[in-house]
Formats: C-alpha cells, structure tokens, sequence
C-alpha cells in the first residue's frame, strides 16, 4: 500500500512538472515571436522614408544653411 502510494505520488509529481514545463515552452515561444515582431516594428519606424513621412505629416521641414559655432580656449569650469 505505502509503494502503490509513493508510486501514484510520483507519478502525480512527474505529471505536473511536464506540464508545468510543456506551459513555459509555450510562453517561451510567444515571448520570442512578439520580440520578433517588435524588432521588425523597431526596424520599420527606424526607415529613413517612414521617418522622413512623419515629419511631412508633422509639418517639418528641412534645415538648410546651418552654421556651426566653434569655441576656442573655454574653460567651462574652475576649481
């Protein structure tokens, strides 16, 4: 009666860790296809058209005749 006992809780026990396994692969494999699908997003909004889109729709415009400002011998703080 004890081994038949034992027996079943093992059982019992290796049943609930396959399916406790069999649960994570699965998360796993949906936890790796949504980071798939954010790096293709990431990748789509990163595109120099889609960015250059989002600004025409902002009402963005092009810089042109940039000057630059050099700063010679500046100390930016003292002791």
């Amino acid at each position: 009666m004890v081994m038949g006992s034992a027996y079943i809780l093992k059982t019992t026990s290796s049943t609930t860790s396959g399916y406790e396994m069999h649960r994570m692969e699965n998360q796993v494999a949906a936890l790796e296809q949504d980071m798939q699908r954010t790096q293709i997003e990431i990748a789509d909004y990163s595109s120099i058209n889609n960015i250059q889109t989002r600004l025409a729709s902002m009402n963005m415009i092009e810089a042109t005749g940039v000057k630059y400002m050099g700063v010679k011998d500046t100390v930016v703080a003292k002791k």
